[in-house]
């Protein structure tokens, strides 16, 4: 590991030179602190959670992975986070795999959670790093995709170790003095409470700081002193220490509980998040673990726990389907990374529901992706391919038929009882009616001969906005074959026209065709970010210093009598003015951090 370290720091290839600052000294006593009570630790996996090398790019990875290679760490024989582990509390200790620790004594028993918890390998085994981590005093970082689990990883964790939790979720609006302090109106007045984080530092809690990657950097970066040296100044002017300096006054220190400990919880850094990169700015000041999704075995053993009553082969299928959907994530091929947390609502409602309709429960999870006709195309195929039977489950046909449903309409597969009699494209309705029937409109639904959805003999689709009306498919395939031809025949001559207007030939169509099927990933993906890039452009902001509207907590002001508050002084303009000195010279803390 010390020669990796100092390969990075000597490289003359930036990238590897970019890695090296997680491996720092802090980082080498970590780990030879760890494989000094575990020996079973090995540098591989050490590599692994220090890097966070799952979520690397892919660029940097190889390069790691090849320095790696040349000095011989690799993965050991028989490491499998899939292997079975033993999971125990027994005579008050705890006993995770081959380690074990006693259960915390405590007397704040309702702080400690109890939640519904299916044991499966892969989270057992990180649960396990967690306890030694745990047991060597080190403060811990989870980082992973949204969904994966990390919320109730911890709890169960905290739960099995019977440790009391302070839970504080922090957002792009967390400033430092909601960090410390907690704004709260009792009886009319406002009264400024210890935060949670606060809390854990005076009783020894645990401290949960969930999405640690939407605050600003610089609020985060308090949390640095608190970490490394158990330092912190609150806004109201209090000092936490890890030691009450002599002749000190009590109002004025909180001394840290030795039993305090921070869990963080962050998503991984880049796209599609796009929050801040807390693994890059504080990951060296914590053990730090990735939190994925579950293995393909661990994923079927979970969901058969969730859901005992459904078939085996519906759970695979679903395995099948959202596994693909993940590694297209990761290519950038589609912006939602669907996690566990989908697949196991799926399974749960139908467990619950048995007579339920499969397509539905799966298109509740879909339905914000119709809107993007690259992704409706690319889930439709992978619906197909996992076996479920409606080959139509993402078209526009079934979308339609699915909010006719959802607004309590009464759908009626229509039976014209008419032959077709040439294909055509239909008048043109300047009004844009919709229509239904009629063999007269371009667009209309339901109908027979002209250009439109839902009928039957057109020559194409053509969409015009309205909701469709669908003749059955017993009455589209009696369609006579004279029929079709003539209906491919117009297709083919109205793709020529288009060619023609546009100033393309035939060749030139099926080599742009070409060009364009060996590039239309990529081109999806770049859809994707610049359409999520967009969108966080158009997020609203929250306007400050306002009159009206939701109440602005930096601009609530105490109305106590002077000298009623001792910690307060004589005047309110003296707390007043200490909370932004003490706010000052946080953030000042936090931008010294980061240079």
């Amino acid at each position: 590991m010390v020669e990796l370290a100092h390969i990075l720091r000597n490289s003359s290839d930036q990238t590897l030179q970019n890695l090296s600052g997680h491996l720092s000294t802090r980082q080498l006593l970590r780990i030879a602190a760890r494989m000094k009570h575990y020996p079973a630790s090995s540098a591989y996996d050490a590599v692994q959670t220090t890097f966070m090398v799952k979520f690397l790019p892919s660029l940097a990875r190889q390069a790691l992975e090849r320095t790696i290679q040349r000095l011989g760490i690799v993965p050991e024989e028989g490491s499998d986070d899939s292997s079975p582990i033993v999971c125990e509390v027994k005579n008050n200790v705890l006993t995770i795999g081959q380690s074990s620790v006693p259960v915390y004594q405590t007397t704040h028993l309702t702080k400690v959670p109890n939640i519904l918890f299916y044991d499966v390998p892969q989270h057992l085994h990180l649960m396990e790093n967690m306890l030694q981590d745990f047991h060597l005093g080190q403060q811990i970082l989870l980082v992973g995709n949204q969904g994966v689990g990390k919320n109730k990883i911890v709890d169960r964790f905290l739960e099995l170790l019977n440790r009391p939790r302070e839970y504080i979720q922090l957002h792009r609006d967390t400033t430092v003095q909601t960090l410390t302090t907690q704004p709260t109106v009792r009886d009319g007045l406002l009264i400024h409470e210890d935060s949670p984080l606060v809390k854990a530092v005076k009783h020894g809690h645990v401290l949960v700081v969930d999405e640690a990657d939407k605050a600003p950097t610089n609020v985060t970066c308090i949390l640095k002193t608190l970490v490394e040296s158990g330092q912190m100044i609150l806004s109201d002017g209090r000092r936490i220490v890890p030691v009450l300096p002599p002749n000190c006054d009590p109002a004025h220190h909180i001394q840290i509980h030795p039993d305090f400990r921070i869990v963080v919880l962050a998503n991984r850094p880049g796209f599609p998040f796009l929050g801040n990169d807390f693994f890059g700015a504080l990951g060296d000041l914590f053990s730090s673990h990735a939190v994925e999704n579950p293995s393909r075995d661990s994923e079927i053993d979970l969901l058969k726990q969730y859901g005992p009553d459904v078939p085996l082969n519906t759970i695979k299928k679903l395995v099948g389907v959202f596994g693909e959907l993940r590694n297209m994530a990761d290519q950038g091929l589609v912006s939602y990374p669907y996690s566990t947390r989908e697949v196991v609502n799926i399974v749960k409602h139908i467990n619950k529901f048995p007579d339920a309709d499969l397509e539905d429960v799966i298109f509740n999870v879909f339905d914000f992706d119709r809107y993007s006709p690259e992704v409706v195309e690319t889930l439709g195929e992978i619906l197909e391919k996992h076996g479920f039977s409606s080959k139509n489950v993402m078209t526009a046909e079934y979308i339609a038929a699915k909010r006719a449903k959802e607004k309590i309409q009464v759908t009626v597969n229509r039976y014209s009882g008419l032959d077709t009699k040439e294909p055509k494209h239909g008048k043109e309705d300047p009004d844009n009616a919709p229509h239904v029937g009629g063999n007269t409109w371009a667009g209309g639904t339901g109908g027979r001969d002209t250009a439109g959805l839902g009928g039957k003999g057109g020559p194409y689709r053509l969409d015009k906005g309205h909701e469709v009306h669908q003749l059955s498919d017993e009455e589209k395939n009696a369609v006579p074959d004279h029929i079709q031809r003539a209906a491919r025949e117009m297709a083919k001559k109205a793709f020529q026209e288009k060619l023609k207007e546009i100033g393309m030939s035939g060749y030139d169509a099926s080599l742009y065709d070409q060009f364009y099927n060996s590039v239309s990933r990529q081109i999806q993906s770049l859809r994707i970010i610049l359409g999520n890039l967009q969108a966080k452009n158009k997020e609203r902001h929250w306007t400050r210093h306002q009159t009206a509207g939701e109440l602005d907590d930096v601009k609530l002001i105490d109305d106590e009598e002077p000298n009623k508050n001792p910690r307060l002084g004589p005047h309110n303009s003296n707390q007043k003015s200490l909370e932004l000195w003490s706010t000052y010279q946080a953030a000042c803390t936090g931008i010294s951090s980061q240079v």
